[in-house]
């Protein structure tokens, strides 16, 4: 049980729930809707949780204050009150649903960083002349400390980017792992000693011996047992399958080191999907398809549907509201746009709608946060998250294909050239599971830097296939063979996807 007092400028309210957690927020559906222009869609949340009342701010634009203070996270007590822009939410009682009553008293103080009350300026200043030696023996520490890691760091390049010259001499080529499509495969001799090929697939046996379940039409591929791939790096229980409609030739690339230009990418998307459809030979891609055959969940932070429509591909965008209430009998595929992670009981109806979605044969493609929660908490025997072991930054990242190849790579990455992809601050990371995930993108560099190397991977469930990217579909940054690669790789897995209509 939970009673609260809301002041607004005009008028007072009182607002009561029998439950333990109540979501705040500007949007309909919410627990306790406040109409004041600060508030977010979904602003904050109030939980009863061990005898004390926990306001957490749910990433607010506005924040939610305390006692003055914006706060992330603090507990409430009887006659506590917070803000939400002009907003007053005072706590007027609460309790457990089993029906004892609530303190006559505050429980516990708000977690927020309290104003210390004034001090005499003068003794405030001797105490800071005081510890003056203190403070610049820490600052020369501390400086002397970033000299030797700035020239670690120098070092690690120099070092690096000389193997990187080395390979490039005429006669070599950057990478082992190179996937062009005019390279001679490799004969079984140039390949290191601790990697030994999958089997060929066998014939299908004929329709009178089959008695393999029909309902699947991938059936799994036999995979040799003394396959070693490198660590965190797997061919997945199905191994490599053929595309279905492959694409021609890989695409050229003009400039392809160059940066993309994000003050127009628009700009750059359309230049990356005429690059696309040269290779193609001019040929169309998925224009007899109807729009509700494609569905792309809108978010806050990325744009899938800018990527189709650089290829006038239909498309039908929806809001979480709208994909938990359609009927998805018509739906091939479901594009998730990075966005704010849902809550609750939003959260999961969304992860168990999707997961339904890819178990009865649906297709899906995620990108950057929208892998958690609907893959991490779908699928956590497939894929977990992670943080990053060192301070992320806004940065470039080099990019290669994993070991054991995949037809999904045909013409992703070119020879004698270097992919670089965009990684956020806030890209979440992951870990995937040896033997159930075919992981397609790695990065020795973001290994290097971050400590995890998965870039992308895919994998089955059910009658169905998921594919995951690091990154951004729409808003990038990087080069454009980068741009060029990311759009081939989606490409290639919408025409495997809409290659028997």
């Amino acid at each position: 049980m939970l009673r609260l007092v809301i002041r607004t400028p005009r008028k007072t309210r009182t607002f009561a729930t029998e439950g333990d957690e109540v979501l705040i927020g500007r949007r309909r559906g919410v627990a306790l809707p406040i109409s004041d222009p600060a508030a977010d869609r979904s602003h904050c949340v109030l939980r009863i949780e061990g005898g004390l009342v926990w306001l957490v701010d749910l990433g607010s634009r506005r924040g939610t204050y305390v006692e003055g203070r914006r706060i992330e996270e603090a507990t409430l007590g009887i006659e506590d009150r917070f803000r939400i822009g002009n907003t007053t939410l005072t706590i007027a009682a609460f309790g457990r649903n089993s029906g004892a009553a609530a303190p006559a008293r505050p429980m516990a103080a708000p977690r927020v960083r309290r104003t210390a009350p004034a001090h005499d300026f003068g003794a405030e200043l001797r105490l800071m002349i005081s510890r003056a030696p203190w403070y610049l023996t820490c600052l020369a520490v501390h400086f002397v400390a970033l000299l030797l890691l700035d020239l670690v760091a120098f070092h690690t390049v120099a070092v690096d980017r000389g193997e990187r010259m080395r390979a490039s001499l005429p006669g070599e080529i950057l990478g082992p792992e190179s996937l062009a499509i005019d390279q001679e495969p490799l004969s079984p001799e140039d390949l290191p000693e601790d990697l030994v090929e999958p089997q060929e697939l066998p014939e299908p046996p004929d329709a009178a011996a089959n008695t393999a379940d029909k309902s699947d039409p991938f059936p799994p591929a036999e995979i040799d047992p003394n396959l070693r791939p490198e660590a965190g790096v797997s061919l997945g229980l199905h191994g490599p399958q053929p595309l279905r409609r492959p694409l021609p030739r890989a695409p050229t690339v003009p400039d392809g080191g160059a940066g993309i230009d994000k003050g127009d990418i628009g700009a750059a998307h359309a230049e990356a999907a005429d690059i696309v459809r040269r290779s193609l030979g001019g040929r169309g891609i998925l224009r007899g398809i109807s729009s509700d055959r494609i569905l792309v969940l809108e978010g806050n932070y990325d744009h899938m549907e800018g990527v189709l429509r650089a290829y006038a591909i239909p498309f039908t965008l929806v809001t979480r509201n709208q994909l938990l209430t359609r009927s998805l009998a018509r739906t091939r595929l479901l594009c998730i746009d990075c966005g704010k992670r849902p809550y609750g009981i939003e959260a999961k109806k969304l992860v168990a709608r999707v997961k339904e979605f890819i178990l009865a044969g649906g297709w899906v493609i995620t990108s950057d946060w929208s892998v958690d929660p609907y893959l991490t908490e779908g699928f956590p025997d497939r894929v977990q998250r992670q943080k990053p072991t060192r301070r992320q930054l806004d940065t470039t990242i080099e990019v290669e294909p994993a070991r054991g190849g995949s037809p999904l790579l045909e013409g992703v990455f070119q020879s004698r050239a270097r992919s670089e992809w965009w990684l956020e601050d806030t890209s979440t990371f992951f870990k995937v599971t040896r033997g159930k995930v075919h992981v397609l993108i790695v990065s020795r560099d973001m290994k290097r830097r971050y400590g995890w190397r998965v870039v992308a991977f895919e994998f089955r469930a059910g009658r169905g296939r998921a594919m995951h990217l690091l990154g951004h579909f729409y808003q990038k940054d990087g080069n454009k063979l980068g741009l060029v690669g990311m759009h081939r790789l989606i490409i290639n897995f919408l025409l495997e996807r809409f290659a028997r209509r």
